[in-house]
């Protein structure tokens, strides 16, 4: 087939049939998935990124489901088109020390969040000034 047409030499009449099998449907996988960093303080920002590729016949399009301990926290939809690959990104900002399990399409990898050291601040507090009065006994004699 060359630009969409077929040619074929014919030397009688007769009746011709042309099969063709129609292209695979789109299929995805899901690869690279990374989180960064992978340890951050309480209420810092991770960015997970995972690329998406079609090894299917046709575009398609694809939902990317990002859990977090098991619990859907984001969906993005892309197209991808066959062979071809794409990067989906999402961004977390967790607020409890926890380690955390992510899963993307079936994916997994882990974060840690810490508690921030604790801010000790020293401020110098204003004691009473103390005065002493001489006092006087009543001598003896």
């Amino acid at each position: 087939m060359v630009n969409d047409t077929i040619t074929a030499a014919v030397s009688h009449f007769s009746t011709y049939a042309i099969l063709d099998y129609p292209p695979s449907p789109a299929e995805f996988v899901v690869s690279s998935l990374a989180v960064t960093p992978t340890s951050v303080k309480s209420g810092e920002q991770v960015n997970i990124t995972a690329v998406v590729s079609n090894i299917g016949g046709t575009a398609g399009n694809y939902n990317v489901v990002l859990k977090v301990n098991g619990v859907v926290q984001n969906e993005k939809a892309v197209t991808v088109d066959t062979g071809a690959t794409t990067t989906v990104e999402f961004t977390l900002t967790e607020n409890i020390a926890n380690s955390y399990n992510l899963d993307v399409n079936g994916q997994s990898v882990a974060f840690i969040v810490t508690v921030p050291a604790p801010v000790t601040t020293y401020t110098q507090t204003m004691l009473p000034q103390i005065t002493t009065t001489a006092l006087t006994q009543p001598q003896l004699r």
